[in-house]
């Protein structure tokens, strides 16, 4: 796989032993177990900060979008009805 911060590596064993992560070379990662014998890794990518930082301002930017479309209906509608009234 393509090395990028947010990769945890760990063995599939009784303690979940967490393993290091070294970049090694262009876009490659490489772990050391320092143990022999059968066993599962298991690569787990996470949430990094600026995934976490899209995500919010995405949010935010729907909210707000939703906001000002409810307002703008809402003032087109009294306008509307102001102008209907007299």
């Amino acid at each position: 796989m393509s090395y990028y911060p947010g990769w945890t590596a760990q063995i599939e064993d009784e303690y979940r032993t967490q393993l290091r992560i070294f970049s090694a070379g262009p876009n490659m990662m490489l772990i050391f177990p320092k143990r022999s014998g059968d066993y599962a890794v298991r690569f787990y990518f996470g949430k990094t900060l600026d995934v976490q930082l899209g995500e919010l301002i995405s949010i935010v930017s729907l909210i707000t979008l939703l906001a000002l479309t409810l307002y703008t209906a809402a003032t087109q509608r009294s306008k509307e009805e102001r102008l209907s009234n007299g």
